[in-house]
C-alpha cells in the first residue's frame, strides 16, 4: 500500500517485503531494501520502538536514523523526515495536513485505543502547528491503515471490561460456554477523532483485515508466532 497526496507520501509494507519488526533477525536488511524501493534514505527515518501505550514524541531532523524508545506515536514538521512504526494487527494511523506542512503517525493497539492515543496526537499536532484550532482541523486528514478488524478481534470477559464505555463498537457472540465479544477498534478511533474535532469527510480507512489476508500481511492473532513478525507503516513529507 502506497499513497501520495500533495507531496505527502505514506504506505504500509506487505508480508512479501519481509519482517520489519525492530530487533528481529533480518529486519535491518528488510527495512533497508524496502525503504530504498520507496526512495527513502534510512538516515532520514525515525522509528518508534513500541510500548503499546499512548506516548507521542515530536521529532526533528536531528532524530533522523534514530529509534525512539518506548513510543507509539511520532510527529514532525520537518521536510524529508520519514516517520515509521510497525504493526502486526494493531492500527497504523496516519495524520497529515498538507496546508500546514505537518505529519504524524501512531501505532494504536487496543491499550492505546482505550487511552485515546488518536485524540492525544490531534492535540499535539494542533499545538505544534501554531495555527488556529478551527483552521487547522479543517485541513487535517487521517487514514487508518490495515489492521485486525472486528471480524477477528474477539476477546472474553477478562478484557471486555476495558471497553464498557464503547458499547457502539461491540458485538456479542454466545456460541461458546463463555460470551465472546467482537470489537471494532476502528469505530472507537473514528469516534475519538470526531470528538477531537477532525472532520468526518477527512477520515478514511483501509478495508483490509490483517487476519483475513494471510498472503498479504503478518498477523500475530492468526499466526501466533514465537517471535513477532510485523509490517512497517511510514509517512514522509517530500
Amino acid at each position: 500500500m502506497k499513497q501520495s497526496i500533495k507531496k505527502i507520501i505514506f504506505g504500509f509494507s506487505n508480508r512479501s517485503n519481509g519482517n520489519m519488526k525492530i530487533g528481529s533477525r533480518g529486519s535491518t536488511a528488510n527495512r533497508k531494501i524496502f525503504f530504498a524501493e520507496q526512495g527513502i534514505d534510512c538516515k532520514r527515518i525515525v522509528s518508534a520502538n513500541l510500548v503499546h501505550g499512548s506516548r507521542i514524541k515530536i521529532v526533528t531532523k536531528n532524530d533522523g536514523g534514530q529509534i525512539i524508545d518506548k513510543t507509539d506515536g511520532l510527529i514532525t514538521k520537518e521536510k524529508e523526515l520519514c516517520l515509521s512504526v510497525t504493526a502486526a494487527d494493531c492500527l497504523p494511523i496516519y495524520f497529515y495536513n498538507p496546508e500546514f506542512n505537518i505529519i504524524g503517525l501512531v501505532h494504536a493497539g487496543w491499550r492505546g485505543v482505550v487511552k485515546n492515543i488518536s485524540g492525544k496526537i490531534v492535540k499535539k499536532l494542533i499545538v505544534l502547528s501554531g495555527e488556529k484550532v478551527d483552521e487547522f482541523l479543517k485541513k487535517l486528514c487521517v487514514f487508518v491503515g490495515p489492521h485486525l478488524r472486528d471480524c477477528h478481534f474477539v476477546v472474553q470477559n477478562d478484557i471486555i471490561k476495558k471497553f464498557k464505555k464503547f458499547p457502539f463498537a461491540l458485538k456479542i457472540s454466545k456460541k461458546t460456554d463463555q460470551d465472546e465479544y467482537y470489537i471494532s477498534l476502528e469505530k472507537i478511533v473514528i469516534k475519538q477523532l470526531l470528538q477531537a474535532g477532525v472532520k468526518r469527510n477527512n477520515i478514511s480507512s483501509s478495508e483490509d483485515c490483517t487476519y483475513c489476508f494471510s498472503k498479504k500481511y503478518f498477523s500475530f492473532r492468526r499466526d501466533k508466532p514465537q517471535n513477532i513478525e510485523a509490517q512497517v507503516a511510514y509517512i514522509i513529507r517530500k
